[in-house]
């Protein structure tokens, strides 16, 4: 579920935010199977991938497939080779950044970092 979640922000879909709440949960809970625990903290490894501004990509710009993402995703410690970049960057022959303007209809909530997850602490007297 987390490989269908890094490409959509908490913003164009609220069950992003559930599914988080879920595997935060999980991973809290004493009672809970250590490989569940284990799964939820891939998943969330997965969701907060590359900052938060990847997407995976197994078809490369000419449609065809990326051999290396294809096999990263068969082997859970080599799924960085289907992340891609989901940003906008801008720059000339040089590597120097123009000047340009890019204007975006789209709600700002759609592009907002997702809220960092808090570790809950427990008050026991020294």
């Amino acid at each position: 579920m987390a490989l269908v979640m890094v490409q959509i922000s908490e913003g164009s879909n609220s069950r992003v935010g559930a599914f988080r709440r879920q595997l935060e949960k999980i991973i809290i809970d004493k009672h809970e199977d250590t490989m569940s625990k284990m799964g939820a903290i891939l998943a969330f490894g997965i969701l907060d991938a590359g900052g938060m501004i990847v997407t995976i990509r197994l078809l490369s710009k000419t449609k065809h497939d990326k051999v290396t993402a294809v096999i990263g995703l068969n082997w859970l410690n080599m799924t960085n080779l289907a992340f891609s970049p989901a940003t906008f960057i801008g720059s000339n022959y040089d590597l120097m950044i123009p000047k340009f303007e890019f204007m975006s209809h789209a709600k700002p909530s759609l592009f907002e970092y997702q809220k960092p997850t808090t570790v809950p602490t427990s008050n026991i007297a020294a």
